[in-house]
């Protein structure tokens, strides 16, 4: 199926053609905050990130103090305290339920925000393999779901190397990795044809600690729309720039989701 989905891919690349886009770029008119958060059922504290929108491309984010956030779940609401500037905290106990509705709530500058989201189960993992870079002695990561799956989920891969004599003496960025995958049910040929990223090699021993996020339908069609504008892009199938979907209400944009997760554990052997 992978191989006439290529071939199809193939027969549009030879015959596309490129717009050029000049863009305008405009002022805000107002204050556009961006609401970023993810609660799970991990019993820990859950943090929901508040910035502004930037007016410059590539600007720092700015983050927002001063809201006040809510977590309703069924007839109870909690509080959030602001544990640094911008990142609102749940406490330690803090987890979600398969099937549970959860309502957020935010108000900043007189101004009130709301979303609903809800958490699904998730599936076993998948094994995941790796494998030797060259005859290096270095590995790297070559599958995390395979191509029949058909569950949504986030993959969270985070590989530590530290503790191995030779590297432990390195910064942490040096002897140290965490990236992000992707399973979902779409074939999108600016995926396809993407210009790639930067590959992560390790050394035998090395811990690779996986977690697997379940995703729903929404959240699954909001993290399409945001890879198709940053790592998908560079390629020779690039979508128009638009606008991210959002299930957030009240004018700010941004997501709030939940989600059932699963960890494990992997030594490089």
């Amino acid at each position: 199926m992978k191989k006439y989905l290529i071939i199809i891919a193939l027969f549009f690349f030879c015959f596309a053609c490129e717009k050029r886009i000049d863009w305008e770029y405009q002022n805000l008119e107002s204050q556009v905050i961006v609401i970023d958060a993810l609660l799970t059922n991990e019993r820990k504290k859950h943090y929901i990130t508040i910035s502004e929108v930037s007016a410059d491309i590539n600007g720092d984010q700015k983050l927002v103090s001063g809201a006040q956030v809510n977590v309703i779940v069924d007839d109870t609401s909690y509080l959030l305290i602001e544990a640094s500037p911008g990142k609102y905290s749940t406490d330690s106990s803090f987890q979600t339920i398969i099937n549970k509705d959860y309502n957020l709530s935010v108000v900043y500058n007189g101004k009130n925000f709301e979303a609903s989201t809800y958490s699904i189960p998730v599936t076993p993992f998948e094994p995941l393999k790796y494998v030797e870079t060259n005859d290096s002695g270095f590995y790297r990561v070559s599958q995390v779901t395979s191509e029949i799956s058909t569950d949504e989920a986030m993959y969270e891969i985070s590989i530590d190397w530290s503790h191995i004599p030779g590297f432990d003496t390195l910064d942490y960025e040096e002897n140290h990795a965490l990236f992000y995958e992707y399973s979902l049910n779409s074939i999108d040929e600016h995926q396809i044809f993407s210009a790639g990223e930067a590959e992560v090699t390790f050394p035998l021993n090395a811990i690779i600690v996986e977690k697997k996020y379940s995703l729903t339908p929404e959240h699954a069609n909001y993290i399409r729309g945001l890879l198709s504008e940053t790592r998908w892009r560079g390629g020779a199938f690039d979508v128009q720039p638009a606008n991210l979907p959002t299930n957030i209400q009240g004018g700010a944009v941004g997501y709030f989701g939940a989600s059932s997760v699963i960890i494990d554990t992997i030594i490089v052997q």
